[in-house]
């Protein structure tokens, strides 16, 4: 209604692509949210190009940020899962510009906290979708097909705890019963999940 569009480039990966950057912002971007810190390359292409850009915990000093304890929030979530009974818990999620999932603050949250309980993070378990729906949702239907497989999964954002629940619902898993999902954001499309996904507001 006031003559704005939004666009959305899902994952890291993307940005990389010179092509698919160039093509993106030759539609005349006014403004950037930057989910990742991103390299030193890819920032100084965007830098002169937009405007406007705000980042979420990018650790860029010239730029504004919002930030939020992804440690704290994740071990949060984890310790959910524990007092629902669960000890067998995987965890999905991207690793970013890293390529090192186990450096993601979200990660060590919920390996920390399974540590505290005396829980195993097995390796197995630990799926590292790129942020990528669709690369999530193989990664899933791999590990139901494990002889012993996980109670619950973690995913790390709301958008992977619903690729989740449609390769779960693939595999005619059923949830909770039979595996639990919980996720991390609430953005408002998590209400119209099915079954309704577990999150919380950050």
């Amino acid at each position: 209604q006031a003559g704005l569009s939004l666009a959305f480039l899902k994952t890291f990966m993307e940005l990389e692509d010179e092509a698919v950057l160039a093509s993106t912002l030759s539609t005349g971007i006014t403004g950037v949210i930057l989910m990742e810190a991103l390299n030193d390359r890819i920032y100084g292409y965007l830098r002169p190009r937009v405007p406007y850009l705000v980042g979420i915990d990018t650790q860029r000093e010239e730029i504004d940020n919002i930030g939020y304890d992804h440690y704290r929030v994740a071990g949060m979530m984890t310790r959910h899962l524990i007092e629902k009974g669960h000890t067998k818990i995987a965890y999905t999620g991207g690793s970013g510009e890293t390529g090192n999932i186990r450096c993601s603050k979200r990660f060590q949250g919920f390996s920390s906290t399974m540590a505290i309980h005396d829980l195993p993070v097995r390796s197995e378990w630990v799926m590292d979708c790129r942020w990528d729906e669709e690369l999530c949702i193989e990664q899933v239907k791999q590990l139901v097909r494990q002889p012993d497989r996980p109670t619950a999964i973690f995913a790390a954002s709301d958008i992977v705890a619903m690729a989740t629940l449609s390769a779960l619902y693939s595999q005619k898993v059923r949830v909770p019963d039979e595996m639990a999902v919980i996720g991390l954001s609430d953005i408002d499309m998590a209400k119209y999940s099915n079954p309704p996904l577990t999150t919380i507001r950050i």
